[in-house]
């Protein structure tokens, strides 16, 4: 549970930046919502790996991989765009 409980709150974190980042490149809060809803389609609710017990026992670890994957990639983004502007 303190697991699961320190994994949500640094994933709100990286998600919360992210999500900033997107509305600064884009203008408008929309593709933050389309990124939340592509992580949870993806991430979240098309694969479920059930273990031993029954249970998705590692299903934070899922989803911060997606999401730090993901988050890789907006930065990248980014500072590609800000380094453009720059010139």
């Amino acid at each position: 549970m303190v697991l699961m409980g320190v994994g949500y709150i640094i994933l709100a974190g990286i998600m919360g930046i992210k999500w900033g980042l997107l509305s600064r490149i884009t203008g408008n809060v929309w593709v933050g919502l389309g990124d939340h809803l592509f992580n949870n389609t993806v991430a979240t609710n098309m694969l479920h790996v059930v273990s031993q017990n029954g249970a998705d026992e590692l299903q934070i670890v899922r989803i911060m991989a997606a999401q730090i994957i993901s988050f890789a990639f907006v930065m990248v983004v980014y500072y590609c765009g800000k380094r453009n502007a720059n010139r």
